[in-house]
């Protein structure tokens, strides 16, 4: 994007992206959990980065000084639950303080699956995190949030990203809580339904407002299967290309009853074979009436997975010689009725651009 961000706001970069590769639901990343997958993703953070990030990826990392011990002046830097940590300036820096960290469907995972998935990932006690809970949005905004930290002075140093594993998203039995069920059968409740993919408000899935977007603007059955069959080439010719090689922290899969381990390296959607007469027949999901146009193989997949950014300010960078994956010039956020969210992006972009100084001429479709 362009060279000018907005004017009032301390410089912060992306010195560190690493993530898991994704794995299609009840796939190749069903045995892992939420948590190890985003401790994973933390682990795998670039061992000169961990160093100068304080990280200690150990069982037993040294007792660190409490918070309140740094100096208030001294500018500091804080991962669907998001997660942050952060460190403050100083030479050696200290362990990370704060991480946000996201995950959109957090049951059953226990209390902050953020601050878990650090002191599982080997930082420390004094690891300070926040859980962010926005479903889809939640890492964005967790990366948001660290931005924020770090432009404020209160860190110079943050952690955040996401995890996801819907696979080991449960199924509830609300019933039982109150009152119990007293005679008679009882009905499970899907999670990833409940609270992954059905609209709060309407009660109506997430799909069905996929509908819903398509008829407000008039977009058919072969455009949607024509951007989802070519959005599935992108993907299989960056990973034949291995385009993401760089960025994947490949996860190893234990093997059952004495059986060897086998390692997880690549996003596991592009890996199946592609059929595009298969995938133009697929019969529509959500409506059924003959009008429906989104389906199963042109819709957005069910997968496992989590990533993890390093954020850091300017002086953090040049103090460690770092260089930055990218800088973050500005961000925007938007809302408006719960079933139009399928276009609040188009409402939260022209915010963002301004929010950076940056025009949309300037940036590369």
């Amino acid at each position: 994007m362009g060279s000018t961000g907005a004017p009032t706001l301390p410089a912060v970069y992306i010195v560190s992206a690493v993530r898991t590769p994704m794995g299609q639901f009840q796939g190749s990343l069903a045995s892992q959990s939420a948590i190890r997958l985003g401790s994973h993703a933390i682990k795998c953070t670039p061992s000169p980065l961990a160093k100068s990030f304080s990280l200690r990826i150990s069982d037993h990392p040294p007792p660190q000084p409490p918070y309140n011990e740094f100096p208030p002046s001294n500018p500091k830097m804080s991962k669907r639950s998001s997660s942050a940590t952060s460190s403050p300036q100083s030479n050696p820096p200290p362990p990370p303080q704060t991480k946000p960290h996201s995950s959109p469907s957090s049951l059953s995972l226990g209390q902050n699956p953020a601050r878990q998935c650090a002191l599982n990932a080997g930082l420390p006690d004094t690891t300070i995190c926040t859980a962010v809970n926005k479903v889809c949005a939640s890492s964005a905004k967790s990366v948001i949030l660290a931005a924020q930290t770090i432009m404020t002075g209160t860190a110079s140093c943050v952690l955040a990203g996401g995890t996801e594993s819907m696979s080991n998203v449960p199924h509830y039995l609300p019933s039982l809580r109150c009152g119990g069920t007293k005679y008679g059968n009882d009905t499970l409740v899907d999670g990833v339904m409940k609270d992954g993919l059905t609209d709060a408000y309407s009660q109506d899935l997430m799909g069905l407002q996929a509908e819903e977007c398509a008829a407000d603007h008039s977009i058919p059955r072969k455009e949607q299967d024509d951007y989802a069959i070519r959005s599935i080439k992108k993907a299989q010719h960056a990973s034949q290309s291995g385009l993401f090689a760089k960025e994947i922290a490949p996860v190893e899969i234990p093997g059952a009853r004495g059986k060897p381990a086998t390692m997880v390296e690549k996003d596991e959607k592009p890996l199946a074979p592609l059929n595009e007469e298969k995938l133009r027949g697929m019969k529509p999901a959500f409506v059924t009436d003959g009008s429906g146009t989104v389906t199963a193989p042109n819709a957005s997949p069910l997968s496992d997975g989590a990533a993890a950014l390093i954020l850091c300010s300017e002086p953090f960078l040049k103090s460690r010689n770092l260089t930055p994956v990218a800088r973050i010039l500005g961000w925007g956020d938007a809302a408006q009725k719960p079933s139009k969210f399928t276009t609040a992006p188009s409402l939260a972009i022209p915010k963002a651009l301004t929010h950076a100084g940056v025009k949309k001429e300037d940036v590369a479709a």
